[in-house]
């Protein structure tokens, strides 16, 4: 369908009169909702991107409790480990951690350790 002449249409989010050369086929929008249409795109792609679920506020967890016991394995209470090694160790494929362990970030916050319920295996940080 070929371009008519200019005309004022009405932006189909607010209303206000926008000057076109549209017959039809797209919405109609003025600059601020077109921009705000962006913006929401665009902040729903960035958001949905696969990545760490947990962040941790500093960059260590020490290990509070092992229900699975050091001679068989576990960690020491007092064990530190950095982000990097922890994101790794959170992975399907390692699963450094047993279900049940309790870590402390710097600023105190306890976590207990368990396994994801998205089914994609591995495992994810839980406050308690």
């Amino acid at each position: 369908m070929a371009y008519s002449s200019w005309h004022y249409s009405p932006c189909v989010d607010c209303s206000t009169s926008v000057l076109t050369r549209q017959c039809g086929g797209h919405d109609v929008l003025c600059k601020d909702c077109r921009k705000e249409r962006r913006r929401v795109r665009d902040h729903g792609r960035y958001n949905s991107r696969p990545g760490y679920h947990h962040t941790i506020s500093v960059d260590a967890i020490v290990i509070v409790y092992d229900p699975t016991p050091y001679d068989d394995g576990g960690y020491r209470c007092g064990a530190r480990f950095d982000q990097k090694q922890v994101e790794c160790m959170l992975r399907a494929e390692y699963c450094g951690f047993a279900v049940g362990t309790r870590v402390m970030d710097a600023a105190g916050a306890v976590f207990v350790i368990r396994e994801r319920m998205n089914g994609k295996g591995g495992m994810e940080l839980c406050p308690m």
